[in-house]
């Protein structure tokens, strides 16, 4: 393709659970008047609104559930070429002088990518110096709502492990030569307390007319949900389409059964977690200290210095966010019965996927 050299490429890298979805669905709605502005924020053949799967064949390991949907590993090889390509046909047809992509799984995941395909593609849209923005959250809150996705997905319990940002940043700033800038997605600390009002501020966009993103619930499960879905539910990554959306269709029941059934209990970790993942997050001292990254509700002076405590890997989500066991079990109960009438074929497939279902 026909290189744009006067083309600026604004890349959001994420992290996830850092507002993402609201943000990319904004662009995605804003799409035609940023249009008019010189700005593509170009479509996907998989997920319109965000740019996922034009990088997910050189970021496999951690994008598994998104691999299954496209088909598999060789298909999703086939499907990121496919998309760079019609990307640039895009470019050639169009009179563009910003291009904006989002991937959310960029940031964390960087230094295990195929680096030399990354930079190909990027330097086939733009030799300019790309300009990258990343928003980090806070360790603990962070912890909390990926542990209420790992759930959700299927991915079963994990212990908390040290967040290793800075590697990240220096890689993309060092050896990606990327312009990166690193904000702290706390709503004190966003332009007008918005993430999308945020992303236009930095990116020095028109934010008439944008959509108000929602900070509500990084969590959108009570603690009772959460342990209702992780119990009858798979315990780790799904192997199949099949068995992703029979795990989304048992999330989605226990969520409008949280919701109908009110008086939920907010997810809230246990003071023993929260300590122990304040402790082991020594990067987040590097970040402060060598990109100005500082979050007002984070107690830096415990960082590193404990007391540290031993963590087992938890068992239940108890373990790690108390909950109201009445109201588990009434939703346990409500959840159970509609589930387990999905049927595939002639067999109820509940009854090869989740053992904990079965009489």
């Amino acid at each position: 393709m026909t290189q744009p050299h006067d083309l600026q490429l604004l890349l959001h890298m994420g992290h996830p659970k850092t507002g993402s979805t609201s943000l990319q669905h904004a662009l995605s709605a804003a799409r035609a008047r940023l249009k008019k502005q010189g700005i593509l924020y170009p479509n996907s053949m998989q997920l319109a609104y965000n740019h996922r799967a034009y990088f997910v064949d050189i970021l496999q390991r951690s994008q598994s559930n998104l691999v299954l949907t496209m088909g598999g590993h060789a298909e999703s090889k086939k499907i990121g070429a496919t998309e760079w390509q019609q990307l640039g046909e895009a470019l050639e047809r169009g009179q563009f002088s910003t291009l904006i992509m989002s991937a959310e799984g960029l940031l964390g995941n960087v230094i295990r990518a195929d680096q030399e395909t990354l930079r190909k593609r990027l330097s086939s849209v733009t030799d300019k110096q790309v300009r990258a923005l990343a928003y980090v959250r806070e360790p603990s809150s962070y912890f909390l709502s990926q542990l209420q996705q790992r759930i959700k997905g299927g991915r079963g319990l994990e212990a908390p492990k040290p967040l290793q940002w800075s590697r990240s940043i220096a890689f993309c700033r060092q050896d990606l030569n990327f312009d990166l800038q690193v904000r702290a997605y706390e709503r004190r600390q966003l332009v007008n307390g918005d993430s999308i009002a945020d992303f236009y501020d930095w990116a020095k966009l028109d934010p008439a007319g944008h959509a108000k993103s929602s900070l509500q619930a990084n969590v959108s499960l009570s603690s009772e949900a959460m342990a209702v879905v992780y119990k009858l539910g798979l315990k780790s990554w799904p192997k199949s389409q099949a068995e992703l959306s029979r795990q989304r269709a048992l999330a989605q029941i226990a969520k409008r059964f949280d919701a109908d059934l009110g008086d939920p209990t907010k997810p809230v970790l246990r003071d023993n977690w929260r300590e122990h993942i304040t402790y082991i997050n020594t990067d987040f001292l590097v970040l402060r200290d060598e990109v100005g990254l500082h979050f007002s509700d984070l107690a830096y002076d415990r960082i590193g210095v404990g007391p540290a405590i031993t963590a087992p890997r938890f068992k239940q989500v108890e373990d790690v966010c108390p909950y109201d066991q009445a109201r588990y079990q009434e939703l346990m109960a409500l959840v159970k019965a509609e589930f387990s009438q999905l049927k595939t074929g002639k067999r109820p497939w509940w009854k090869r996927a989740l053992p904990s279902l079965q009489p």
